[in-house]
């Protein structure tokens, strides 16, 4: 594991190998000659020439300056830490341009959805209005599929917003789990049936996010 050390004399930080403790070297910054701490944890000091600094006692003869260490590169600064996966900057969609991918997305369901009434029922059925609440759970299950596994695939998208350049991730700009793509698809149903009211919420947020955007941990954002 290297030396990660400041420099006493530019007080930046610096990055060592291992064989370079307790020898000395210069300084990316400031060209000073150091010498790096002999172990994690302890802070490097500036090199001396011999016989500066606190005079030995006289019967012993003063120490020898630590040898130098002989790699091309000086002391340099750790490196950067890696950058958090996700966006750096995230573009909140409007809510005019969310409605109109919303309708895209409806009319494609709707074009898979009333040729399966058809399927389902027949005549004498569709006469006495059977199998419509059975009709109904089959739709909502396809239409919780259909938003569920688009937006948690890798084009973070359903058609209509993909038509409209948006994607939905969650608020440190990361792709969508399964679950969470599905509990945002779950809260949608909450914003339909309190009349529109979880849609209306994106109006007083500074992030446009609706009731659904709010349960899931998610953000509609422009790609």
């Amino acid at each position: 594991m290297p030396l990660v050390f400041p420099c006493p004399a530019c007080d930046r930080m610096l990055e060592a190998p291992d064989a370079a403790a307790g020898r000395s070297g210069a300084c990316k910054f400031c060209q000073a000659r150091i010498i790096a701490p002999a172990a994690a944890g302890q802070p490097g000091r500036v090199a001396e020439p011999a016989g500066v600094g606190a005079a030995p006692p006289p019967s012993s003869a003063p120490p020898p300056p630590p040898p130098p260490w002989t790699a091309d590169d000086p002391f340099r600064p750790p490196p950067a830490p890696a950058p958090t996966p996700g966006r750096a900057y995230l573009d909140y969609a409007d809510l005019w341009r969310r409605f109109w991918a919303h309708v895209i997305d409806n009319i494609l369901l709707a074009a898979v959805l009333i040729p399966l009434v058809f399927a389902m029922q027949s005549p004498s059925d569709a006469a006495v209005g059977r199998g419509s609440n059975m009709f109904l759970l089959v739709a909502m299950g396809i239409e919780w599929a259909y938003y569920t596994l688009m937006e948690c695939s890798p084009y973070q998208a359903t058609l209509g917003k993909m038509a409209l350049g948006l994607m939905v991730v969650d608020t440190q700009g990361q792709r969508l789990s399964f679950w969470r793509a599905g509990a945002r698809e779950a809260g949608k149903w909450v914003s339909q049936y309190t009349c529109l009211i979880g849609y209306l919420m994106a109006m007083f947020n500074d992030k446009s996010q609706t009731l659904h955007d709010l349960i899931g941990g998610t953000v509609v954002v422009e790609r």
